[in-house]
């Protein structure tokens, strides 16, 4: 039993145990919408909003989920305290007050999702005050803009007993996860204000993300090293340096070392994650989008503990609160965040304009993964990605809906060339990749004949191929 929401999005691929963990993950989701997102139809059911700000991406790839949070938005912000601090779940029963920027963030994180996913903006109308008022409640909360947290990176692999609350704690402490959030929330917050054409709050939050950012550097990377750490000596945190590459917190130079550090402790432990529920949503494309789309594909398919992989050879069929084999709740929705990864990674569709009025298509290809596709049915109508591998050339084949136009990266495999439906216009190509121009139609792309370069075509122009 689940709130009635309507399926939007498939994925399938060649390799059965991703296809297994997007449909544990599904099954999931469904099973904890309730009129809120709930932890775990178990025990506590209850609307923990870090689900809310980690999933938000996950689930509206899957079903449409515009009115179901829309609704619950009206809670959360209900839940706020006059002088902006936020809750940790809502409805809530408890005052509101300091909570963890990852959890009470909701109020900001979902918005934006929502106007990114479905380019609604009046949930950013409706949302702005509560928005603003949160974050400038947490800059007063921070010293020196470092946000003192409360949960961090929550339920990393830890075989102690799952009972008491320090089991699920991450060792590095809650200080550099919850000020990567405050960071993201402030920036949010004013890219927000400027969709709305508030100028003065667009000016006071940007420059709030950006002394955010500056002081986030100055405490927790070590430039030296290419690595985040916070001042516990618990040895390298994947969590600590996945979060700051995909938030866009590292500096452009130091980018690639930091993702190779990141790269070098995955294989240390042997091709495995040890991340909770924040580094688990980021370490996938934190590795794929950084030049390392084989060792995600290696931890994604891991079988052995802690992995999705070894939940499943247990029998699993839908995500567990801890990668350990004793969890609290068999029903919990927060390692599904992997979702994201297959959707918007593998297959590669994300949208490049709010509500996919523009999208990019973007597969990366792992080498031990011969085929995978997804859909979307978005606002502007169905789009789709779907590639076949066979031996050395790469078929892609992309629907875009009409009054849409599309960027579309065709891996070539160091070949350098590939071909095109006639139309498709090439914008720039190496001996990695080829990026073309299209409009709405059907169309069809191969890794390793002759480009076709062609006329711009406009976005309304429909073309379909066979």
């Amino acid at each position: 039993m689940h709130s009635d929401v309507q399926p939007a999005g498939t994925f399938s691929s060649s390799n059965p145990l991703l296809n297994t963990i997007d449909q544990n993950s599904r099954r999931t989701i469904l099973n904890n919408l309730h009129s809120i997102l709930t932890d775990t139809p178990q025990f506590e059911k209850r609307g923990w909003l870090d689900d809310a700000s980690i999933l938000g991406a996950t689930t509206t790839d899957n079903f449409r989920m515009l009115n179901f949070y829309r609704n619950w938005l009206i809670s959360i912000r209900d839940d706020q305290n006059t002088n902006g601090a936020g809750v940790e779940l809502s409805p809530n029963p408890f005052p509101a007050g300091y909570a963890d920027p990852e959890w009470a963030g909701a109020l900001v994180l979902l918005p934006w999702q929502l106007y990114q996913d479905y380019g609604d903006e009046d949930v950013l109308e409706d949302g702005f005050a509560s928005m603003a008022r949160y974050v400038d409640f947490l800059t007063t909360q921070a010293s020196d803009y470092i946000q003192p947290g409360v949960y961090g990176d929550w339920a990393s692999p830890n075989p102690d007993p799952i009972h008491e609350t320090a089991a699920f704690a991450p060792p590095e402490g809650p200080q550099l996860s919850a000020t990567a959030y405050f960071y993201r929330e402030a920036d949010d917050t004013a890219k927000a204000a400027q969709v709305l054409g508030r100028s003065a709050d667009a000016a006071h939050f940007g420059q709030l993300a950006d002394q955010i950012k500056a002081a986030f550097n100055a405490r927790f990377l070590d430039t030296a090293a290419g690595v985040y750490h916070t001042d516990r000596a618990v040895g390298y945190r994947q969590a600590s340096n996945a979060i700051p590459l995909t938030f866009g917190l590292v500096p452009a130079d130091l980018i690639a070392k930091v993702a190779a550090n990141l790269a070098a402790d995955v294989r240390a432990h042997g091709n495995h994650l040890n991340t909770g529920d924040a580094g688990t949503k980021e370490l996938l494309p934190a590795l794929t989008e950084n030049g390392y789309a084989d060792l995600a594909f290696a931890v994604a398919t891991q079988t052995t503990y802690p992995s999705w992989g070894y939940q499943i050879g247990l029998g699993a069929t839908t995500l567990w609160e801890r990668w350990e084999t004793v969890s609290r709740s068999y029903d919990h929705a927060f390692e599904g965040t992997i979702d994201d990864w297959f959707y918007r990674d593998l297959a590669g569709i994300k949208p490049a304009a709010p509500g996919y009025a523009q999208l990019e298509i973007h597969p990366y290809v792992p080498g031990g993964l011969d085929h995978a596709a997804a859909s979307q049915q978005t606002a502007q109508g169905p789009v789709s990605s779907s590639w076949t591998k066979t031996g050395g050339r790469l078929h892609l084949h992309v629907s875009v809906p009409a009054n849409t136009t599309a960027t579309v990266h065709v891996p070539l495999f160091g070949h350098g060339a590939g071909s095109a439906t006639p139309g498709a216009r090439l914008v720039q190509q190496n001996r990695d990749e080829a990026v073309y121009a299209v409009g709405s139609g059907t169309w069809d792309f191969t890794s390793n004949d002759p480009p076709v370069v062609e006329a711009e075509i406009s976005p309304d122009t429909t073309t379909t191929c066979s």
